[in-house]
């Protein structure tokens, strides 16, 4: 026989059995809302999305019939057998803690980076005009020219600039990250995702923008004072975004609710999917090497014979110069490529990862806590 659990009042009930259940919802105890599990379901779920809690919720609700005449009585039956009781230290069955799945993670993550690929390339774009206007360089250099990068011949007001840019490419990059995680999130809900979801993010510009400075001055501190600490906070704090352009969640709830979904996510399993980012990431940079140094490598292959090494200095040079601020237009669009890469990924992660962990905001112990 199927033993049901029910959270009530945050309170878990249980083992019952189907009759049980059908008692107390015709007591008012249980409606389509209140969470339920039994073996076999993969997590908590509303009463109303079972469909067989969801039959007895339509019976109670319809009305009862005449009651019948009362039948003549029948001899009592015979006595039943003992029934074994279980020990008081005998472990009860209950249902498993909703772990972070990092397969699962890791497979809608690459379905938000490869499903569609006109897709991707339309988000890259925009993505990398964000950047662009994010970087203090490229505004010291369009309003100083090429001096303006010169820190010893610098014209005036150029360092004033560049810290200007630094900060208004900081808040920039906060609100396109938050849409970033809106199309994802939609994407891993099998909803269209349009490159229109990349700027939903400014409506909640000012949450975004004190959160990521929440976040950057905790992880910072833990940063400096044992590294591990930043480490640890950077995790904890990775959904915070999507709290605030999913549930529209102020700065300071958005760290709260992070927080609660990955702890019941794991930490653990949830640094573990950071460490795949980090793998495609470097992946993906790589890749953008491979592709600079072979298209420098075609292009000096006649002086192979005379220089062999001559391809692979003049690969570094361009890499050299993407990184010190004076990059070619073939480093640019092969880095930002790999750029753009690493954050789709990683908002794919994050979505992932938060709606996972949902459950942990739709419990009615933390809608009380939300509330109190």
């Amino acid at each position: 026989m199927t033993a049901w659990y029910v959270l009530i009042d945050g309170a878990r009930e249980g083992p019952c059995e189907i009759a049980t259940l059908d008692r107390m919802i015709r007591e008012g105890r249980i409606d389509g809302a209140t969470y339920v599990w039994t073996a076999g379901m993969a997590d908590w779920a509303n009463a109303d999305n079972v469909p067989e809690i969801a039959a007895l919720l339509r019976a109670a609700a319809e009305p009862l019939p005449p009651p019948e005449p009362p039948a003549p009585p029948e001899p009592a039956p015979a006595a039943p057998p003992p029934v074994a009781t279980v020990a008081a230290d005998e472990p009860v069955e209950s249902p498993a803690p909703a772990h972070l799945r990092i397969g699962r993670a890791a497979g809608d993550a690459f379905r938000v980076l490869f499903e569609s690929p006109v897709r991707t390339v339309l988000f890259g774009a925009v993505l990398y005009l964000a950047l662009l206007a994010c970087s203090p360089e490229a505004w010291a250099l369009a309003l100083f020219g090429p001096d303006a990068l010169d820190p010893g011949a610098g014209p005036p007001g150029a360092f004033g600039v560049l810290i200007a840019a630094a900060l208004v490419g900081f808040a920039i990059l906060s609100v396109f990250w938050g849409g970033l995680c809106a199309s994802a999130l939609a994407m891993v809900r099998d909803r269209p995702a349009r490159v229109a979801l990349l700027f939903s993010g400014f409506p909640r510009m000012f949450s975004l923008i004190a959160f990521t400075i929440l976040a950057a001055a905790a992880c910072l501190a833990g940063a400096v004072a044992l590294v591990l600490p930043g480490i640890f906070l950077f995790v904890c704090l990775a959904l915070g975004p999507l709290a605030i352009v999913d549930r529209g969640a102020g700065p300071i709830a958005a760290c709260r609710e992070s927080w609660r979904v990955v702890m019941q996510l794991g930490w653990f399993r949830c640094f573990a999917a950071s460490l795949l980012w980090l793998v495609v990431t470097a992946a993906a940079f790589g890749l953008a090497a491979a592709a600079l140094a072979a298209d420098v490598a075609l292009g000096a292959a006649e002086t192979l014979g005379e220089d062999a090494a001559r391809p692979f200095r003049l690969a570094g040079a361009e890499l050299q110069l993407y990184l010190t601020g004076n990059p070619s237009l073939k480093s640019i669009l092969l880095f930002n490529v790999a750029n753009a890469v690493s954050y789709i990924f990683a908002a794919g992660l994050c979505a992932a990862g938060y709606e996972q962990g949902r459950a942990a905001l739709d419990s009615p112990r933390a809608q009380r806590i939300r509330t109190a």
